[in-house]
C-alpha cells in the first residue's frame, strides 16, 4: 500500500514538472519541492518531535493496560511485567526530555555528540514500546480464544441473531498505532 502510494506521489510529480514550458522554471519547481521536502524530513526526525510520538504511545499503552487489567485478567504475571516494562519506558523517556532540554544550553560540538546518543535511547525506547504494545495485543488475543474455548466446551446454545454483534471479543480490543 505504501509503495502505491509513493509510486503515485512520484508519477504525479513529474507529470507536473512535465507540464511546465520552461526547464529553467522546472530547475526552481524541483528546487523548492527538494528543499521543502528536506525541511519537512529535518522536523518530522526532530527529536522532540518524536519523543511526544512516544510520548503519545505509551499514553495509548497505558490506557490499553488499564483496559486490559479491569475486563481480562487472565495473566497476572504477564500483566505485572508488562506493566513494569511500561514504567521503565516512561522514566526513560522523562530521561530522554531532560537530556533534551540540558542539550539546548551546549555548544555545537557537544550538542550533536549528545543527540546522537538521544536519538539512539528515542530508538531503543521506541522497540521497548512496540514489544509492549505486542505484549498487551498477545494477551488480549489470549483472553480472547480463552472466552471463545470456554464457550466451545461449555456446549453453549448458538442463536444466529438478524444483526451481528458490535464487537466479537469479549474484552474491550483497541487498535493500537505503532509509533
Amino acid at each position: 500500500m505504501c509503495d502505491l502510494h509513493d509510486t503515485l506521489q512520484s508519477s504525479l510529480v513529474f507529470v507536473m514538472l512535465s507540464l511546465i514550458s520552461s526547464n529553467v522554471f522546472r530547475y526552481i519547481a524541483l528546487s523548492i519541492a527538494s528543499i521543502s521536502l528536506a525541511i519537512y524530513s529535518l522536523h518530522r526526525y526532530r527529536p522532540s518531535v518524536r519523543l511526544s510520538k512516544r510520548n503519545g504511545g505509551i499514553i495509548i499503552a497505558g490506557e490499553v493496560l488499564a483496559s486490559v487489567e479491569t475486563k481480562c485478567m487472565r495473566d497476572h504475571l504477564l500483566l505485572a511485567e508488562t506493566e513494569i516494562r511500561l514504567l521503565r519506558t516512561k522514566l526513560w523517556t522523562s530521561q530522554i526530555h531532560s537530556h533534551l532540554l540540558e542539550i539546548s544550553n551546549m555548544s555545537w560540538m557537544m550538542y550533536l555528540q549528545n543527540m546522537i546518543t538521544i536519538l539512539r535511547s528515542l530508538a531503543m525506547s521506541g522497540r521497548e514500546l512496540r514489544g509492549i504494545q505486542r505484549s498487551l495485543s498477545l494477551l488480549i488475543e489470549a483472553a480472547y480464544q480463552h472466552r471463545l474455548a470456554e464457550d466451545i466446551n461449555g456446549g453453549r446454545d448458538w442463536e444466529i441473531e438478524d444483526k451481528p454483534s458490535p464487537s466479537p471479543h469479549s474484552c474491550t480490543c483497541l487498535h493500537l498505532e505503532y509509533l
